[in-house]
């Protein structure tokens, strides 16, 4: 098995034609992607290899024994772990995803009383729509919100007003009620004089009824 591997490493990985020639033909678009190749080193499973042909080196139990605790205490206490990291976050709620995503998903839910899947404007490359579709499949994204970086950019879609950039979506056929908001000052006011419902108000987001 480890000599396939060799094989494969040295043919892809070590292989300094390899990403030349990815990149010619457009078959990864970007570096973040081709990193993943790194994933078919089978790091883990050398480790146990290793170990296991250590301890079997040694002719009595209590050596074997010894052996394979200093092993564990070596690869235990090696690197960083994900706490150290802060890699772990203890979840909010039994979905595991953050409480604010989880409240902006239910206000809507509360509100589409109709039965049919609520459709909403949202911003699809934020993880604030990643926690939502995790969990919910009842609300569907009809098209782009309006980054909050944009609003009030005369160089954006409508001036970087929202009122005006609803209405040029509604026009462009996108059918929505909803919109889910990136915040910034000033947007809850021109909503509302819009004649728009603010069903909610969390830290980063608005959620608008239109």
């Amino acid at each position: 098995m480890f000599g396939g591997y060799c094989i494969l490493i040295m043919a892809v990985i070590l292989n300094p034609l390899f990403a030349f020639v990815i990149d010619k033909l457009h078959l990864m678009d970007s570096s973040t992607t081709y990193v993943r190749v790194y994933y078919l080193l089978p790091v883990t499973v050398i480790i146990a290899y290793a170990a296991v042909e250590v301890i079997e080196l040694q002719k009595k139990m209590k050596y074997k024994v010894a052996v394979l605790i200093a092993l564990c205490l070596i690869i235990g206490m090696s690197g960083t772990s994900y706490y150290e990291k802060n890699a772990y976050i203890m979840p909010q709620n039994v979905y595991k995803i953050p409480q604010e995503q989880k409240e902006i998903a239910d206000c809507i839910l509360n509100d589409n009383t109709g039965g049919e899947k609520a459709r909403a404007l949202v911003i699809s490359w934020d993880e604030n729509w990643y926690f939502i579709r995790q969990y919910t499949s009842k609300i569907v994204n009809a098209g782009s919100a309006m980054p909050a970086e944009k609003y009030g950019d005369d160089k954006y879609t409508c001036q970087g007003e929202l009122n005006p950039y609803f209405e040029f979506m509604k026009n462009n056929g996108l059918d929505f009620k909803y919109v889910i908001q990136p915040k910034a000052d000033g947007m809850i006011e021109e909503c509302i004089s819009g004649g728009h419902e603010i069903l909610l108000e969390t830290d980063d987001y608005i959620v608008i009824k239109i």
